[in-house]
């Protein structure tokens, strides 16, 4: 989860440096139970949709206040875009490790930043 210490509401901005799509925010899933059991999990209703859906960009913190953040990650989109784009040396590395196991490796990074509310004066 991500913690607000302050004691002023902050706004956190999520992003990544991966092609657009890869990976996506939420703050709630219907495929993960909650609270998370403390032993291995599998969903047997598991549903992909919810991995598409509500998916958020940015939060808002108040102060000592935590939240949690779902990082749902979805190799498909990354795997289309992989076909079309062509990888130069600024973007993110993606190898193809073994292709008749449709394995690959992706490196990236997964970016929060926070914004300090600025205060009006009257």
């Amino acid at each position: 989860g991500v913690i607000n210490l302050s004691e002023e509401e902050l706004t956190i901005q999520l992003s990544s440096d991966l092609p657009s799509g890869v990976i996506s925010f939420q703050l709630h899933n219907e495929n993960i139970p909650h609270p998370l059991p403390t032993i291995s999990y599998q969903n047997e209703h598991f549903n992909q949709l919810f991995n598409q859906v509500n998916l958020v960009d940015e939060i808002r913190l108040g102060p000592k206040s935590t939240q949690t953040i779902i990082v749902v990650f979805r190799p498909g989109t990354f795997e289309a875009q992989m076909e079309t784009e062509s990888v130069d040396s600024n973007t993110p590395k993606f190898s193809a490790l073994e292709t008749r196991n449709n394995l690959f490796e992706v490196t990236g990074s997964i970016i929060l930043t926070v914004v300090k509310p600025t205060k009006h004066q009257e």
